[in-house]
């Protein structure tokens, strides 16, 4: 019975600590930004984007060309074409779901390794009994489901911005 007991809050304790390791451990650093207009070019078509201008608006919408003088964003079938002398910066953006699916899996298996682990094993007055690997081998893969489920709700919500673009003080 203590046995048990210990078991489950040392299997609580591992839980506490995952969740409380902040997200920012689990990301990694973007590589510095290129500043010149031509950097725009080298995005994808339709690629999603924000675009700041001078008058502080953001402009949210995918790519669609990019030349000497301006830039054209759609969303849907509407495009707007912003001249270069009025963009200040333009941002890429990318959703990362899948980090966040990957990552939300790996920590509903843990768990339900942990907890298999913890509750798993036979008592002389248990009616039902199974070996720690029994449990392990259901409580991962079990735990796992709703583990990527939420990583993905999480990622859904979460999108990264990449500097592409941003205007020199002279030319302003």
């Amino acid at each position: 019975m203590k046995k048990s007991i210990r078991r489950c809050a040392v299997a609580l304790l591992v839980i506490a600590a995952t969740i409380a390791i902040p997200p920012v451990t689990f990301s990694q650093t973007a590589p510095p930004a290129q500043t010149s207009w031509t950097a725009l070019q080298s995005l994808k078509p339709n690629a999603s984007v924000v675009v700041i201008t001078k008058d502080g608006t953001e402009t949210k919408g995918n790519l669609r060309s990019v030349s000497e003088n301006a830039i054209v964003i759609g969303a849907g079938l509407k495009a707007k074409d912003l001249r270069r002398e009025n963009i200040v910066a333009v941002y890429a953006t990318r959703k990362s779901i899948k980090k966040y699916t990957l990552v939300g899996t790996g920590m509903g298996a843990g768990v339900g390794t942990v907890l298999g682990a913890a509750t798993g094993g036979c008592g002389s007055h248990d009616l039902i009994c199974f070996s720690r690997g029994e449990t392990i081998a259901v409580a991962a893969p079990l735990l796992a489901i709703p583990g990527a489920l939420v990583g993905f709700l999480i990622g859904e919500g979460h999108s990264k911005k990449v500097l592409i673009y941003a205007a020199s003080r002279t030319s302003e």
